[in-house]
């Protein structure tokens, strides 16, 4: 999902988006976690970042990537 909005806007889509994200996949019963990436970890052009990662029963570990949510 992309969204294209007003710069005082962004953050509150951040939330939208990171919820909607996080809902999609609990609603699927796939267990899922979200880690914060921290700011050096961030390119230039980015004020925040979010991984959504999945646990991986066949290998034992919470290693798949399903989403990220930035602006």
């Amino acid at each position: 999902m992309i969204v294209v909005c007003e710069p005082d806007d962004s953050w509150n889509w951040y939330d939208k988006m990171w919820s909607y994200t996080v809902e999609l996949f609990r609603n699927l019963d796939i267990p899922v976690r979200t880690l914060e990436c921290c700011s050096g970890d961030l390119a230039d052009l980015k004020a925040k970042s979010c991984d959504v990662e999945a646990w991986s029963p066949r290998q034992q570990k919470n290693i798949l990537k399903l989403a990220v949510v930035q602006i």
